[in-house]
């Protein structure tokens, strides 16, 4: 996605959340303000994959001259790979599957057509074919909200559904959370993904600096430099990941609240995935300077 229309989509996305909480009835706008979150959180990951492996392209670069090192593919390796991204990609398209299903129950002039699309969103969601497209760890995750999807498939009205659903979609975006990760999360997670890499530049940038440890300050300043920009580059996408997991948090929780029918619950989560994606603009905004 161009960086151009991301910047559209995110503004896009923080009018109709902040739309949603003046107008209209909890599902009628709720719904969609939460599919919304779900399509910016989207947008927000494909741009700060691709910002960790431009920033970690150059810093090798930068680390490669100051060792006066030969460039390898292994050195050359992103910190997101493009399997990681597309695994990711999947997992949104999953989870608008879902919501768009839902979505279409909250059109009254359709919902009295749509069981059998959500029974099929339901089954869709625990094939095999979409199985092998997604994290391991989310499997089963998808699968169980598929399954409650495929039982509450005949329900005429979207509340009910979510209601029935709702269990296993929060589930779901508590696991999506996780895979996101923080400080003591476990390898695999894109938060350790990016420490991991950090790490051995941050390691690099030391092995450089010991060998030049007693030449003249010339020779000594550019790597401290190198070293303090890579510890603030390392905290700005762990913060951008915390961002994310919060909202993907946050999602599940207005989800919740949607399902219970309770309108300052729904909008209150709504306002803290608002903040998040305001946020993303911003961060958007200043990758582009």
């Amino acid at each position: 996605m161009a960086t151009r229309f991301k910047n559209l989509l995110l503004a896009g996305m923080l009018l109709a959340l902040s739309a949603c909480a003046t107008q209209g009835a909890v599902l009628t706008t709720g719904v969609g303000a939460i599919r919304a979150s779900a399509t910016a959180a989207d947008a927000e990951t494909e741009k700060v994959f691709g910002e960790i492996n431009a920033a970690q392209r150059d810093d090798v670069i930068t680390l490669l001259l100051a060792q006066k090192a030969r460039p390898s593919e292994e050195a050359f390796a992103p910190v997101i790979t493009p399997e990681t991204a597309a695994r990711w990609n999947a997992i949104f398209d999953g989870v608008d599957k879902y919501l768009g299903g839902i979505q279409d129950l909250v059109d009254t002039k359709r919902s009295a057509a749509i069981t059998e699309d959500l029974q099929g969103v339901g089954e869709a969601l625990q094939s095999p074919n979409f199985g092998v497209k997604i994290p391991n760890e989310a499997v089963g995750l998808f699968a169980n909200l598929g399954g409650a999807l495929v039982q509450a498939a005949a329900e005429k009205k979207a509340q009910d559904v979510m209601r029935r659903t709702d269990p296993e979609f929060r589930a779901l975006m508590g696991g999506l959370a996780e895979l996101v990760g923080g400080p003591e999360s476990r390898p695999g997670t894109l938060r350790a993904m990016v420490d991991e890499h950090w790490a051995g530049l941050l390691i690099g940038v030391e092995h450089s600096f010991g060998a030049v440890l007693t030449a003249p300050d010339a020779a000594r300043s550019p790597l401290l430099v190198s070293y303090g920009k890579l510890l603030d580059e390392r905290q700005a996408y762990r913060d951008r990941l915390e961002r994310l997991r919060r909202a993907l948090v946050a999602i599940g929780e207005a989800h919740s609240a949607a399902a219970k029918g309770s309108p300052g619950g729904t909008y209150y989560w709504i306002g803290q995935i608002n903040g998040y994606v305001k946020q993303a603009r911003e961060d958007a905004k200043a990758g582009d300077k």
